[in-house]
């Protein structure tokens, strides 16, 4: 078996292996052809550099590993490794052949000249379901340790709560105008700054996450101050059709929310969620998700379950710190 780049002809064949791969250890989700081309080449990684797959002598791939490189000068810098391995030739060996590609790659990168002159901390994370037992023990003997757990919550679309919006306060549709895709942008680095293993987003990375691959800025909103017009909170949603079948319901993400730490306690984050709900279940869908880290310290637990968003999976993040 030998580690190679990976080509673009070969991503269907990529996308078959990481769906059955998802089937058995979780999430229960379909990844599609378009989706992993745009995650592996984006922002945060180059499908030449930062892709190997592991093939057999007979050219099969067996295999996929990347990372996604998040640099910074104010928090923490990271970078992520994904991998699967094919479920007919698991224990082998090859998946530890592709973290280790993987763990060297990312030292790589986080000791590169730009990260040298960014934040001084640096961490290897890698996430898995809190199922998936061959992955954790994978993670475990690569020196990896649990540090953070996250929840992916889901909501059926009936029975929603009355919208009410916090005196002072706007919902407006997700702004077009460059300046406003901005504001955006820096109150959601502004939000997060408090948030685990939350790095500023790019303005790159902002396009990324406003336009690629499941975004549905017409079901996203931000929330204004009204008196001054400005954005105090933002609510991105995304969507994937492709889990429809999978997943036995249609549903939209709430892959992004954040407020100014000095708006909440207001209750604008409820208010846009049930906003947000409410035009899911008004364009034809059945079910809302969204993530939390369990551990958040802005309350956002209790209001999702306020809200009445119940467990669905978990999520564990491991790390290597340099």
């Amino acid at each position: 078996m030998t580690l190679t780049p990976l080509s673009e002809s070969e991503i269907p064949h990529v996308v078959d292996l990481i769906n059955r791969c998802n089937v058995l250890d979780g999430p229960n989700i379909r990844v599609d052809v378009e989706e992993l081309r745009q995650e592996l080449d984006s922002s945060l990684t180059e499908t030449s550099r930062d892709v190997r797959v592991a093939r057999l002598d007979t050219g099969r791939i067996v295999g996929i590993v990347w990372t996604l490189h998040l640099p910074s000068a104010t928090a923490p810098q990271r970078c992520d490794i994904e991998g699967y391995v094919d479920i007919e030739l698991r224990g082998r060996g090859l998946g530890r052949e592709l973290m280790s590609w993987g763990i060297d790659h990312a030292r790589e990168l986080l000791t590169s000249a730009d990260s040298r002159a960014g934040h001084p901390e640096r961490a290897i994370r890698a996430s898995r379901s809190s199922t998936n037992a061959t992955a954790a023990r994978l993670h475990h003997e690569m020196g990896f340790v649990d540090v953070r757990w996250f929840d992916d919550l889901q909501r059926p679309l009936d029975g929603l709560p009355d919208l009410v919006i916090p005196s002072g306060v706007t919902i407006e549709p997700w702004p077009t105008e460059p300046a406003h895709l901005l504001a955006a942008l820096e109150v959601k680095n502004r939000a997060f700054t408090d948030h685990w293993g939350s790095v500023p987003t790019t303005p790159d990375g902002w396009q990324e996450m406003m336009y690629g691959y499941g975004a549905r800025p017409d079901l996203s909103a931000v929330a204004c101050d009204a008196t001054s017009g400005e954005i105090v909170a933002v609510l991105l949603a995304r969507r994937y059709p492709a889990d429809d079948e999978i997943r036995g319901h249609r549903e939209a993400w709430i892959s992004t929310l954040g407020t100014l730490a000095s708006h909440r306690g207001r209750g604008i984050a409820s208010a846009l969620v049930a906003h947000a709900m409410h035009r899911f279940r008004d364009a034809g869908l059945t079910h809302a998700m969204i993530g939390v880290d369990a551990d958040n310290p802005s309350g956002a637990h209790r209001i999702y379950r306020g809200l009445g968003f119940v467990d669905h999976v978990r999520i564990v993040t491991s790390e290597i710190v340099l």
